[in-house]
């Protein structure tokens, strides 16, 4: 049997103040500078979480701009930040400024829900248990930010990096798992299979509610 679940994608839309160019989500390439470019991987998919549950409980809100985006980004900088050497290579430092993020800029308390993915092979949950993990997060319309310190075989994956997963795909019968991230401003599917069975390092799911 195949299960699917994505979100609604219109809610990820970008545009392009001079261009009216679409993208989905942001890219951390919009950072002025080169050290924000080579390491905004986590401020980005934390502002593209942010931007979709604006326009999500927002009816008025329409998709942001490019340049709209980039303010976001560096508003979040300030809560996530990556750090010299190392980036933001946590589930904790990511949820611990996301949390303060929303904690000081919209008043309210969130419940962060986190999977992790040890390193160990032998301690790894199954395909079937991270699938339900992200389908119930897509199911309440809640992204998910996925960090891998290493993408293994699947080459469609920058190692040591932080997107959003947007989307899910399961057939329970090859035990086969795909999911659908948002990534460079663009929507990407993805072997999350292959992943969880090859990468050599951790890594994990968080999303909030």
């Amino acid at each position: 049997m195949i299960r699917k679940n994505t979100l609604k994608f219109e809610y990820l839309k970008v545009e392009d103040d001079f261009t009216h160019c679409t993208y989905f989500g942001g890219n951390q390439e919009w950072f002025k500078t080169k050290w924000r470019r080579m390491s905004g991987c986590g401020p980005t998919t934390g502002s593209t979480i942010v931007m979709y549950e604006d326009i999500k409980n927002n009816i008025d809100n329409k998709k942001y701009t490019k340049s709209q985006f980039l303010d976001l980004m560096n508003d979040m900088w300030q809560f996530i930040t990556p750090k010299v050497g190392r980036g933001v290579n946590t589930i904790e430092l990511f949820y611990n400024g996301f949390e303060k993020y929303i904690e000081e800029n919209q008043e309210r308390n969130i419940k962060t829900t986190f999977m992790k993915i040890p390193k160990e092979f032998n301690e790894r949950p199954s395909n079937t248990d991270v699938f339900k993990f992200l389908y119930k997060a897509l199911d309440n319309d809640h992204p998910i930010a996925f960090l891998n310190l290493d993408n293994g075989d699947e080459t469609k994956l920058d190692a040591w990096h932080w997107v959003t997963i947007v989307g899910i795909l399961y057939d329970d019968i090859e035990d086969k798992l795909q999911v659908t991230i948002a990534d460079e401003g663009l929507l990407k599917m993805i072997d999350l299979g292959l992943w969880l069975n090859t990468t050599k390092n951790e890594g994990g799911f968080i999303y909030f509610e």
